[in-house]
């Protein structure tokens, strides 16, 4: 058994030594291909992308190929390195180390990778403000390019102070003038990449608080008009404008960069109206800022009559308003006194048809005003339908809106008679008009007039009582009712009454009255039946007495009178 193990350990140590003497055989002969081999620094672009390298000729498909960051990295295929870097989203340049090794002798080569940076300029801010009344504002910057900054020509109103500059980081100072532009202002600055050409950019504003006042906002103007002035203070452009066409403009004068003074032109007030008002108004031309300054105008006449044109008729008298704002006595006058005089406290009257103006004036003749009056002239009877008796006289009377005399007349004389002053006689039954007309024929008015007999305004009738009547005859005892009706004008005497049977006339005794009967009027009475009773229709006689002359009327009562 222990030679066995002998024999064992002999064999593997031979073994051994002719392992070893083999490899040190090859060592000594082996030349790696990249040995004394060296390789250019490799440069990307910031964005992804891939190189290829070669290291001689060697074929590096079984060689150790490391990188020393993960964004870089290297594959071998055949003679070719195939190196690929991710994209550099930092704003500093990288690098990376590829080591390639040979496993047969332990060779290496070594060489950089390098990764621009991301180019950036980077602004603190998009908009910047600066005071109205002008200064500084600071803007930081990081950037990690050289940059050149850009003012527009426009804004001439902002200037660079100073720029200070850091590796990464910069600080620019701006300076604004104050705002006197008449508006709120801005600049866009941009920040440029002087080697590729991009650039960054931010907004320099500067606001404008606008100020507008005006000398006064009222003027009180006569009758006379004129020009007057308004001074307008102001650092924005403004627009003036003008409510009615009776005020105008006539014309500027600048005052300052903005400001300026207004000539305003008044219209001299020739209408019937005694006062206008307006308004002129200043407002922003830009329309930012819904700035409104007014300015009222009111034009009032000195002495104004406050009457429109009036109408009045002839003989009517009218007291015309006056509004006196000068004070002081003033002189009433008519354009024609045969139409229409005043006297000196304004009241108008009329005297004749037409038109007159009536004018007032102040004392020293520098103001006045006028109205028309235009006169009516009508003429009329106040009674348009008359009746009177024969023999009677009634006055008509004329309403005279003509300023001049009258004449009267008779349709028909023989009816009626009218004289000079109105005064109607009744000379027979009938009807006649009267007239009356002007003196110059312009004008007239007419009435009629019915003449009547007193038998025509005298009437009577059945009425009232109680009875007790057997086929038509009216038993005794009963009662029968009559009523006589004087319609005229007059007073009449009633003398008496009496029945007469129906069937055989005869007549009843007479009842004596001898009672006056009232112009109007009408008076009853109740009859009572004798022994015999009395047929129907039964008729009672009136007898009356008017101007000495005796009448009589009639009223008749049958069965259906109840």
């Amino acid at each position: 058994m222990k030679k066995i193990y002998q024999v064992v350990i002999f064999i593997m140590l031979t073994a051994v030594f002719n392992i070893c003497v083999s490899s040190c055989s090859s060592s000594d002969d082996y030349s790696s291909p990249i040995k004394g081999k060296t390789v250019s620094d490799v440069t990307f672009e910031s964005s992804q992308g891939t190189n290829s390298v070669t290291i001689g000729d060697a074929d590096l498909s079984g060689f150790i190929i490391k990188s020393s960051e993960t964004w870089c990295v290297a594959t071998a295929q055949g003679k070719n390195l195939n190196i690929t870097v991710q994209p550099n989203t930092t704003y500093s340049e990288r690098q990376a180390t590829i080591t390639v090794t040979d496993p047969s002798d332990q060779s290496v080569v070594s060489f950089k990778i390098l990764q621009k940076q991301n180019d950036a300029i980077l602004i603190d801010g998009k908009t910047f403000n600066v005071p109205e009344a002008g200064g500084d504002v600071t803007i930081k910057v990081q950037s990690n390019v050289k940059y050149q900054m850009e003012i527009p020509s426009s804004a001439s109103w902002l200037t660079s102070k100073a720029t200070t500059r850091a590796l990464e980081n910069s600080t620019i100072v701006l300076s604004a003038t104050a705002n006197n532009s008449g508006d709120e202002r801005e600049a866009t600055v941009k920040l440029t990449n002087t080697a590729s050409g991009v650039s960054s950019q931010f907004t320099v504003k500067q606001d404008l608080t606008p100020v507008v006042s005006i000398d006064t906002d009222e003027f009180q103007i006569d009758e006379f008009g004129g020009e007057v002035e308004v001074a307008v203070n102001s650092n924005i452009a403004i627009d003036v404008k003008f409510s009615d066409d009776w005020i105008s403009s006539a014309g500027t004068t600048a005052k300052g960069d903005f400001g300026f003074v207004q000539k305003i032109k008044v219209a001299k007030l020739t209408g019937s109206e005694s006062s206008r008002t307006a308004n002129v108004v200043f407002t922003d031309k830009l329309g930012k800022w819904d700035i409104k300054k007014t300015v009222t105008f009111k034009q009032t006449k000195s002495l104004s009559i406050q009457d429109d044109d009036i109408e009045i008729n002839v003989g009517d008298s009218y007291s015309l308003k006056l509004i006196n704002n000068i004070g002081g006595s003033v002189k009433w006058s008519s354009s024609n006194t045969s139409i229409a005089t005043v006297d000196n406290d304004g009241k108008v009257k009329g005297v004749g048809g037409g038109t007159a103006t009536i004018t007032v004036t102040s004392a020293d003749g520098k103001y006045s005003d006028k109205v028309n009056v235009t006169v009516k002239a009508s003429l009329s009877i106040q009674d348009t339908d008359v009746e009177i008796l024969v023999g009677k006289s009634y006055t008509l009377t004329a309403i005279n809106k003509t300023g001049s005399t009258l004449s009267w007349k008779s349709s028909k004389t023989s009816v009626a008679t009218v004289n000079n002053n109105g005064k109607v006689t009744g000379i027979s039954k009938g009807t006649a008009t009267i007239t009356v007309t002007s003196a110059d024929g312009k004008y007239s008015a007419q009435c009629s007039v019915t003449v009547n007999d007193i038998t025509d305004m005298i009437t009577a009738r059945a009425g009232g009582g109680s009875i007790v009547m057997i086929n038509d005859l009216i038993q005794y005892g009963s009662k029968l009712g009559w009523f006589f009706v004087n319609n005229s004008p007059e007073t009449v005497k009633l003398k008496s009454l009496q029945l007469v049977d129906g069937v055989n006339g005869n007549e009843s005794n007479i009842m004596s009255v001898d009672a006056n009967v009232a112009a109007g009027e009408s008076v009853g009475y109740t009859t009572s039946v004798g022994l015999l009773g009395i047929h129907t229709p039964v008729t009672c006689r009136f007898r009356y007495e008017y101007n000495g002359k005796e009448y009589m009327t009639t009223a008749v009562y049958n069965s259906h009178s109840w």
